[in-house]
């Protein structure tokens, strides 16, 4: 098995997370990508979507993703 880590803004990858990885061989590759410091908690708390893909929010409107908040275009 392996993993492709893709690190979100702010929260690095711990050095004993990767220790452990090793320790048990696990293959691993750490992304290049960059995600901004974005989540599902803050979006709930800020009823703002106006940064996601509009692709994304017909998504979340179409699954109820969030159905307790109004979702603001």
């Amino acid at each position: 098995m392996s993993f492709f880590i893709i690190l979100r803004e702010g929260y690095p990858v711990e050095s004993k997370t990767l220790k452990m990885l090793e320790n048990y061989k696990v293959n691993f590759k750490i992304s290049t990508i960059k995600i901004p410091n974005s989540s599902s908690s803050n979006f709930r708390l800020n009823f703002n979507c106006s940064y996601l893909p509009k692709s994304l929010i017909d998504i979340v409107k179409k699954n109820n993703l969030y159905e307790s908040i109004k979702l603001v275009e």
